[in-house]
């Protein structure tokens, strides 16, 4: 009943009031594409922070350690 008595500016504002609050709340789509854009970029951030604090140099990274490549039945001189 109180709406009967709003003017035609009153009732323009409370609509827009209205739309706010819906645009303030962000598609649950949206929410879940951020936040795998954000586990992204905190797995590239960790991962290049490791590769800073890897004290070996980077063509030994990747490489195998001396007794793997003696082969069977060699005994590891290392």
């Amino acid at each position: 009943m109180a709406k009967d008595h709003m003017t035609a500016a009153t009732r323009r504002r409370s609509d827009a009031d209205c739309l706010a609050k819906k645009a303030a709340r962000p598609h649950p789509a949206i929410l879940a594409l951020a936040r795998l854009i954000g586990r992204q970029m905190a797995r590239e951030h960790h991962a290049a922070r490791q590769a800073a604090n890897d004290n070996r140099p980077a063509d030994q990274a990747n490489a195998a350690s001396p007794g793997d490549s003696a082969g069977p039945g060699i005994p590891d001189t290392s």
